[in-house]
């Protein structure tokens, strides 16, 4: 498992096409997580990346 913090702008963030590519894991955004972020901003965001099994 691996874990971004950055914001919902791919150009900030990273490569999103990368994240999206990742076989071998899915990405799952974390409205819980984003949310203690500080400052508190509608940008920011929690992606958690869970390796796939099987």
């Amino acid at each position: 498992m691996y874990i971004v913090i950055g914001t919902n702008n791919p150009a900030v963030t990273g490569n999103f096409e990368t994240y999206r590519g990742a076989d071998d894991f899915d990405m799952e955004y974390s409205e819980r997580l984003s949310s203690l972020i500080l400052p508190p901003s509608d940008d920011n965001a929690v992606y958690i990346f869970r390796r796939k099994t099987g």
